[in-house]
């Protein structure tokens, strides 16, 4: 089971939320002197994850994320068009691209892009899957240079478009406006978040591993 049918009343990682606004700077040329040369982007998705730990809510201080729809690339992949919340587990490396993508590859390319020394590991790092639910408004996914014509009740978060949100009735995890919480993860899929969001933020660079 993705969501718990028994939500606890209180703010939890990986929470789906509803009313809360996002914001992010924007900085055409960053340099070293304060020019004001900036823009605020302000975004109300209708839906929000909660990535602050749950033992971490407090001090008026949550990180958050808006929840997005789907890539259309993900169904060009038989391996993953069938269960999109596969790409939340460890795959193995023919299964994170289309058959053709795969044949196409020689081996050298296969070795350069993936790990061929284990048999599953994780992709598609930067993305979770939140699978359907009867609450969640399904939509259609369409790509017409993908050949792409789809329906999926399916969203995503993606990692690197995390942000802070301040709210002064934010004091824990259990004071907190718990009226914004539409669906809770099970267990099992807060784990697998968990996994995923530190496995995207664990990995090393090419210079960091010599």
């Amino acid at each position: 089971m993705f969501y718990t049918d028994t939500p606890d009343k209180a703010l939890r990682f990986g929470d789906i939320v509803k009313g809360l606004v996002l914001s992010a700077t924007c900085v055409d040329k960053p340099d070293k002197e304060f020019r004001k040369d900036y823009q605020i982007e302000i975004e109300h998705p209708e839906f929000a994850v909660i990535i602050s730990p749950c033992c971490s809510i407090g001090d008026k201080t949550l990180a958050i994320s808006p929840l997005l729809k789907v890539l259309p690339s993900w169904f060009t992949n038989p391996y993953l068009r069938e269960d999109l919340t596969r790409i939340n587990l460890p795959m193995k490396p023919e299964q994170s691209v289309s058959p053709t993508v795969w044949q196409r590859l020689s081996q050298e390319e296969k070795e350069a892009r993936f790990d061929m020394t284990k048999p599953e590991s994780l992709a598609f790092y930067e993305y979770f899957i939140y699978s359907a639910h009867e609450w969640l408004p399904r939509y259609k996914v369409e790509s017409t240079k993908l050949q792409v014509d789809e329906e999926t009740g399916c969203y995503m978060i993606d990692f690197r478009k995390i942000c802070r949100l301040t709210c002064d009735q934010v004091t824990s995890a259990t004071s907190a406006p718990i009226e914004v919480k539409l669906l809770q993860l099970s267990k099992e899929s807060r784990s697998q978040l968990r996994d995923k969001l530190s496995a995207y933020f664990a990995r090393k660079p090419d210079e960091d591993s010599e």
